[in-house]
């Protein structure tokens, strides 16, 4: 006989109810059930062959039968015996589907392009622009050469010249630094900035409105909006009470401006 225990433990079939079963505790159920059986001696194990055991419930309760356990403990072990069985049918369905898939996305897709198994590189393919050594390009002749500042200039205005098309008026100096903060701030000039360009008459005025603009706070600002809205950033959830993100995401974005 049995000696009379009571074991703390969780019904398997209460475990097995849960969305996603917990087999590894239902095993750890069974072992512990195991250890209230008496150990059979050898001269018994030799006279007794040892019952065919399906699965560690199912040979749990054979072996309560021969040993004359209690009708309703065998009847409860081999009815969660059953949800067990079928716990582990459908895990093993649902392993054999995510295999399925598996093998599915490891095989090439039909309707893709169809690649050689060596990949030949041709002359052709030599002289793209990017692979050919850097030249000196030698700028090409204009008409309006008065207009030309820089070399680059001449480029600019030989296909201007070559479409039929003649420059743009040069901005005057409030056109030019709305221009500049806009573009590279995002912010118009207050009054009293503009007022200084317009009446800086040094040669280099604009290059030092350039450079300054460059050298701002606000120049980081507005061109990092960019990388971290790629990089979906946020401060904070921007929902329910839009609370703010843990692990103190700000540094990031001070490393970005």
């Amino acid at each position: 006989m049995i000696p009379a225990m009571k074991l703390n433990r969780p019904r398997v079939s209460t475990v097995l109810a849960a969305p996603e079963p917990n087999l590894a505790w239902m095993i750890l159920v069974c072992l512990a059930l195991f250890a209230i059986i008496p150990p059979v001696r050898a001269e018994e194990a030799k006279s007794t062959p040892p019952p065919a055991v399906l699965d560690l419930v199912e040979g749990l309760a054979q072996a309560l039968d021969q040993g004359s356990a209690r009708e309703d403990l065998i009847h409860q072990l081999r009815s969660e015996a059953e949800v067990a069985r079928a716990a582990l049918e459908a895990a093993r369905a649902r392993v054999e589907a995510l295999e399925e898939v598996r093998r599915a996305l490891a095989l090439p897709d039909p309707d893709g392009p169809t690649r050689s198994a060596e990949l030949v590189v041709t002359d052709e393919d030599r002289d793209f622009w990017s692979f050919l050594p850097l030249s000196k390009a030698e700028p090409p002749p204009v008409k309006n050469q008065a207009w030309c500042r820089t070399e680059v200039d001449r480029f600019i205005l030989a296909r201007l010249e070559q479409a039929g098309l003649a420059p743009a008026p040069e901005a005057n100096r409030r056109t030019l630094i709305r221009r500049l903060y806009f573009d590279l701030i995002g912010l118009p000039p207050t009054p009293a900035e503009v007022e200084g360009f317009v009446n800086d008459k040094s040669r280099d005025a604009y290059e030092k409105l350039v450079d300054r603009l460059l050298a701002s706070p606000a120049y980081g600002e507005k061109w990092a909006r960019m990388w971290l809205d790629i990089a979906r950033y946020a401060d904070s959830y921007g929902y329910g009470q839009d609370s703010l993100r843990q692990n103190n995401p700000w540094p990031y974005r001070d490393w970005v401006i």
